[in-house]
């Protein structure tokens, strides 16, 4: 169950970078610009972001074998209305509606997978569920690129179907049925409605930013918003959850590794291609050893939680990921294949071992009756990073005019978001959890 768990979070990375590398066949596919194609991305990612806190609120409400199937069956639905779509605005609804079940998905599937273990198995079982959905985010373009030419673009949606059929199989025999489906509330759409506007303000602001400053404007909008779901909602298992320093500092660290890990690679792949020399080819097969050796840092973590503080396990990954970025600004074209596979092993295994401890302390400051708001409280603050670092890296990069220079001054900028990451997470304490009611 816990690897059932951990894959439809990977299919829901996966499904992000493969999509991202097939966008410009889909715009020759629909005739439409890059400008308008971008939104089969952003249609995704706009959802996931807004619906992630009131979901997992919702989700500490119902039975988890009945949620699960709900959201499992959601997401593989529309995946296949995304493969027949002959639009491309039916592209983007489907796209809407795939992001809408993969919010809860990315709540509730860590915390789902955290609690159905003992105690002494948790952080491995964390380490399980990082590094897929970590796995899957950076398989996605080099195994979205082969699909679509081998088979043609729909199949990037289509591969997953069988996938996740067979975690529907599982969850129906491991989970019980628990609480009956309900529909959410009236405090769920004032909740989505204040929430989801500030989220789609502030990542619409991001996204659309770089290529006019003025949409950076919009971003303030998501004040008042805030101001009014905090005054409307004061009882939020979020809320008393962001009201604990620890859990505060473990999630603030995770959206920095969010934003430095998706930044770094997006960095890098234009160095290697527009400095160094490198193919896409080569390039892409490097930066897959980011994957590899995340999954060793993960495993490593795992082991050594027994014996040291999580937290201090957390900042040794965040300055081995800062010292990777401090590295990658010293590779020249000399052997710059070699070294930038090399780089690719230190950032990923820094990046495992900084990730699975301080998901596990944040997770550990939940009750069982939260949990779904514990890990969407994560989840939204995770997607915020993936959001805001390849946008602020690429204003960083825009204002030295595209040069390389800029790309090596964005990659500084990534290594200082990772130092304060060790210093945010070791001061998390998780032998004091909050309390959060969902009540």
């Amino acid at each position: 169950m816990v690897a059932a768990a951990a894959v439809c979070v990977a299919v829901g990375g996966f499904d992000l970078g493969a999509v991202n590398v097939v966008l410009p066949h889909l715009a020759a596919a629909f005739d439409v610009t890059p400008a308008g194609v971008q939104w089969v991305s952003i249609a995704y990612l706009l959802p996931i972001a807004a619906l992630a806190l009131p979901t997992g609120r919702w989700l500490d409400t119902v039975g988890r074998r009945s949620a699960m199937l709900l959201l499992v069956g959601g997401f593989t639905v529309f995946s296949v209305c995304a493969a027949l779509a002959p639009t491309l605005g039916a592209l983007i609804a489907a796209r809407v509606a795939q992001g809408a079940f993969g919010a809860g998905l990315f709540a509730i599937c860590p915390a789902l997978a955290y609690e159905s273990v003992a105690p002494d198995h948790r952080v491995r079982t964390v380490a399980l569920v990082s590094t897929l959905g970590a796995a899957g985010g950076i398989a996605g373009p080099p195994i979205g690129a082969l699909v679509t030419e081998l088979a043609g673009w729909p199949w990037v949606f289509l591969v997953n179907v069988p996938i996740l059929g067979a975690t529907m199989v599982v969850f129906t025999l491991a989970l019980t049925a628990g609480a009956p489906l309900r529909p959410p509330g009236v405090a769920f759409l004032s909740e989505s409605l204040l929430l989801g506007g500030g989220a789609a303000a502030v990542l619409l602001a991001l996204t659309l930013g770089t290529h006019d400053p003025r949409w950076f404007l919009l971003a303030l909008l998501a004040l008042p918003l805030g101001w009014s779901w905090r005054r409307t909602h004061p009882t939020s298992p979020v809320l008393i959850l962001g009201s604990h320093p620890g859990f505060l500092r473990a999630s603030s660290a995770l959206a920095l590794l969010a934003a430095s890990t998706l930044s770094v690679q997006y960095l890098l792949a234009f160095l290697a291609q527009r400095a160094l020399g490198l193919t896409a080819t080569i390039t892409g097969a490097a930066l897959l050893f980011v994957s590899v050796a995340a999954v060793a840092g993960s495993l490593l973590a795992a082991r050594l939680t027994a014996r040291h503080r999580q937290a201090r396990i957390s900042a040794v990954g965040f300055l081995l990921f800062g010292a990777g970025v401090l590295a990658a600004l010293l590779i020249g074209t000399a052997a710059a294949a070699v070294l930038l596979g090399l780089v690719a092993v230190v950032l990923g295994f820094g990046q495992g071992l900084a990730n699975t401890p301080a998901t596990s302390i944040g997770l550990s400051y939940s009750t069982p009756e939260s949990m779904g708001s514990t890990g969407a409280a994560i989840s939204f603050l995770r997607n915020i990073g993936f959001t805001a670092g390849p946008a602020i890296a690429t204003v960083i990069w825009a204002l030295n005019s595209y040069s390389e220079r800029g790309i090596r001054m964005a990659l500084a900028a990534v290594g200082i978001a990772a130092v304060t990451g060790a210093v945010v997470v070791v001061r998390s304490r998780p032998d004091q959890p909050a309390t959060a009611s969902t009540t």
